[in-house]
């Protein structure tokens, strides 16, 4: 009975860690991402959709510029 605990503790553990690691794919990219400057009086007003994929990760935003600044960033889908 303790060699039949022992293992499924092992494989859970295992498990665990498979999860964790797959979870993580593409994480550290997004983490280091480097954005380039916009100039924002190059503009025109308007609302503006980006989108972000690496690995499994991939995010969609709005962006809403007026008067040459950004007004408003919109999540629309953030997926993980």
């Amino acid at each position: 009975m303790k060699k039949k605990l022992k293992w499924i503790g092992l494989c859970f553990i295992a498990l665990l860690v498979i999860m964790v690691g797959f979870a993580t794919i593409g994480l550290q990219e997004a983490l280091n991402l480097t954005l380039q400057p916009v100039d924002l009086t190059k503009i025109v007003d308007g609302t503006y959709t980006g989108e972000y994929k690496s690995g499994r990760w991939s995010n969609t935003v709005q962006v809403v510029i007026s008067d040459h600044k950004i007004t408003a960033i919109e999540p629309i889908k953030i997926a993980s």
